[in-house]
């Protein structure tokens, strides 16, 4: 979508009101949806920083561990979010997903698999 400029923003620079309307709905779906999401990740974070704080000498490695699950959290989201960008539309991303399923369940089988060998040997 296209937004013409007025004579007042293209001297001032200022973006168009819409942006303004998108940017602020933006934050409020992202902090609805946090706060959502916190009964589902809460489980995870409350009694990992409940249990560092108690051991000071974990701090570090249980830091890494959570910037680990954040980062593989927020991984996928972007992958979408920048193909989207790129003009990937809805009917993209289902055709994607119904050519290629057996390999992405296959891919997650794997991933899951090798996680699993990890937890263990690192244990």
């Amino acid at each position: 979508m296209h937004y013409r400029k007025t004579n007042e923003e293209k001297s001032t620079g200022a973006p168009p009101p819409k942006l303004y309307r998108l940017i602020i709905s933006a934050f409020v779906t992202g902090f609805l949806i946090s706060l959502l999401e916190s009964v589902c990740t809460g489980q995870l974070y409350l009694p990992t920083i409940t249990f560092v704080l108690k051991e000071s000498s974990l701090r570090l490695r249980a830091l890494a561990y959570l910037l680990l699950y954040n980062f593989m959290f927020i991984l996928p989201l972007g992958g979408i979010l920048i193909l989207a960008l790129l003009g990937t539309t809805q009917e993209g991303f289902s055709r994607f997903m119904k050519e290629h399923l057996s390999a992405v369940k296959l891919s997650m089988a794997i991933l899951f698999f090798v996680l699993g060998i990890f937890i263990l040997l690192a244990a």
